[in-house]
Order: structure tokens, then C-alpha cells, then sequence
């Protein structure tokens, strides 16, 4: 394990808006057109079913299969240019590196891992000395669950897991509340929400583990 002090980010909607990307996948998928606030908040199954033809509607299981291997990038990283800059966020990061390792976590599959480089780069967010961790393929198949497809939770702790043995973290931050029942149990001291008020409240992440909730980057900057 490095004895220099970790710091592990979330990617997807902490650093990078993805909702755009979201709808994208979904559209591609369904082959029309559908409402953002649905494609971020509905589950796989309740997305079909609302938009999907009676053809696909009987096919659900498959289409929550193709739908999380289009998401995660298994076979080919689609729309990640819909992705958007989350403001701040690259200033601070650039203002940690020097006292910090820091760690970028995603739930993309390993194959995109070039692909989100360079869309780290593009954010401007700092890559040397920097390391990138996404979901082994292994880890995905793993994951996956009969009902709900991918289960993002069990990949994000198989995946804590790697980064814990390897490195000394000492805070993470990131968007999604159920994530912070992982980060508790790794007993990292600062587990820190990065605030979606759309989707969530400040006790979703207090109650899951978080010790703050922030409501944006321009917070942590001196």
C-alpha cells in the first residue's frame, strides 16, 4: 500500500454530468425519443415498459442487458461527448494533486478506460501522477443481478475494494447516496455527497454514511 495520502473521486455525475449521455443510450436503445427526467430516475425494467414497443416490452431482460453494456461501454463507448463539465471541480483537483494521490473511480467498464482519459483530459482535470479505476469485465458479470440488471452498488464495492488494498484513502466524494454504505464500511474518515437535488436530499447521503454533503466544487476551493 502507498503511504501517500488517497483521495477517491467519483466520475460519473461528480465530475461529469451524464444525464445527457443517459437519454442518449436510451434513445439509441428504444429507438425514440424520451423524457431526460425519466431516463435518469426510472429504473431499467419501468423505462421499458413506459417506452418501449410491444416487441421489445417482451423482451425486457435482454434489452436491461444491452442497456447497461451500452452505458458501461463493454463493447463500444457511444455519446460519452454528450457528458458534460461539472464547474470546479478541476480547480480543486489541480490544487490536491500536490499534497494528494488522487484517484478517479468510474462505473464504466475497463475496455473505455482510454476513452474516459480523454475525457478527463478535455475537462481539463489532472491525468499525471493521477490513476484511473473502472469495473473489471470480471467484476461486471459478477454484478449482475436478475432483476435489476447491473448492480451498481456490489460493483462499486468489489471495485473499493481493489483500491483499498492498494492505497491510503483518506476521503472520497461522490453523487450517489448508496454509494456511502460502501465508503462507511471501508471506514474512510471523509466520505463526502456531492449534492443532486433533483434526485436526492442531504439526509439521503447523511443516512447512507456520508459525514457532509456538499452543493458544489466551488466550496472546497481555498
Amino acid at each position: 500500500m502507498t503511504d501517500e495520502k488517497t483521495i477517491v473521486v467519483d466520475v460519473e455525475d461528480t465530475l461529469m454530468d451524464t444525464r445527457e449521455r443517459t437519454r442518449e443510450v436510451w434513445q439509441d436503445l428504444l429507438g425514440r425519443d424520451v423524457i431526460l427526467e425519466d431516463a435518469i430516475s426510472l429504473e431499467p425494467v419501468r423505462m421499458i415498459e413506459r417506452y418501449g414497443s410491444k416487441k421489445q416490452r417482451k423482451r425486457i431482460d435482454d434489452l436491461v442487458n444491452e442497456y447497461w453494456d451500452l452505458l458501461l461501454c463493454k463493447e463500444e463507448c457511444k455519446f460519452l461527448d454528450k457528458a458534460q463539465e461539472i464547474p470546479s471541480a478541476s480547480d480543486v483537483l489541480k490544487s490536491w494533486k500536490d499534497d494528494y494521490q488522487i484517484v478517479y473511480v468510474s462505473d464504466l467498464l475497463e475496455p473505455a478506460s482510454d476513452e474516459l482519459k480523454d475525457k478527463l483530459m478535455n475537462f481539463s482535470l489532472p491525468i499525471r501522477g493521477t490513476d484511473r479505476i473502472l469495473v473489471s469485465l470480471e467484476e461486471y458479470q459478477a454484478s449482475m443481478d436478475r432483476l435489476v440488471g447491473f448492480d451498481l452498488v456490489d460493483a462499486r464495492r468489489r471495485v473499493m475494494s481493489r483500491i483499498s488494498q492498494e492505497y491510503d484513502i483518506v476521503r472520497v466524494i461522490d453523487d450517489h447516496p448508496d454509494y456511502f454504505r460502501v465508503y462507511r464500511d471501508f471506514d474512510i474518515p471523509e466520505r463526502q455527497g456531492f449534492y443532486r437535488p433533483r434526485a436526492f436530499s442531504t439526509e439521503d447521503y447523511l443516512e447512507r454514511g456520508a459525514t457532509s454533503v456538499m452543493m458544489d466544487w466551488e466550496e472546497l476551493l481555498d
